[in-house]
């Protein structure tokens, strides 16, 4: 259960990066919100949604369109909408693996519980895409966790931090799932882990 409360904030942070991406990551992006969206207020996120459905009913071959839908969907707790919107995504850009992480993320979060063989399987794709993203690369060690690969999964996470760059907003989180996941599975961490970074 901590594993996957720390998964939806990881999450957060792998979104955020996704919107500032989308925007062209410069300094004129949007500024993200601590739920990972752009700031937006409060009452114009159903009509910002509004606007994204109508868009993409009249161009439906835009795959970066059917990922923002996916986003703002994910941001109003409309995961199996999100799965719709990113699977079109995923259709048209089967070559871009943040799409298949997304996808990945909102399959976990309408399943049962846990990373689901239909989550697992977007993930995969991602990685085999591209084998440092790290939301796929988070929910596998997630995977690994609740598989009983305690070990596996810190290792993992680990390796997570050691790649990041500095001050990457998913930094804590995967902290706090080590020192979780090692704490109740007695796993020695002490010099395993890189020390904070500055951003």
């Amino acid at each position: 259960r901590v594993a996957l409360i720390l998964a939806a904030l990881i999450a957060v942070a792998a979104v955020a990066i996704a919107v500032m991406r989308s925007r062209g990551g410069g300094e004129s992006a949007a500024p993200a919100t601590p739920s990972g969206g752009p700031e937006q207020p409060a009452g114009d996120l159903g009509s910002m949604i509004t606007q994204l459905e109508k868009k993409m009913a009249a161009n439906p071959g835009d795959p970066n369109g059917w990922n923002l839908l996916g986003l703002s969907y994910y941001n109003v707790g409309r995961y199996k909408d999100a799965v719709q919107a990113y699977s079109k995504a995923t259709a048209l850009d089967p070559k871009n693996p943040t799409y298949w992480s997304a996808l990945g993320e909102v399959q976990l979060l309408t399943g049962p519980g846990g990373v689901t063989p239909e989550s697992e399987a977007s993930f995969r794709k991602a990685l085999a895409l591209n084998p440092k993203d790290y939301r796929a690369r988070y929910f596998m060690g997630v995977k690994k966790d609740s598989d009983g690969d305690h070990e596996g999964a810190v290792t993992d996470w680990i390796r997570i931090l050691k790649d990041s760059p500095p001050g990457a907003p998913w930094e804590q989180p995967v902290r706090d799932a080590i020192q979780n996941v090692a704490g109740a599975n007695k796993i020695d961490v002490s010099g395993r882990m890189p020390p904070p970074a500055a951003a």
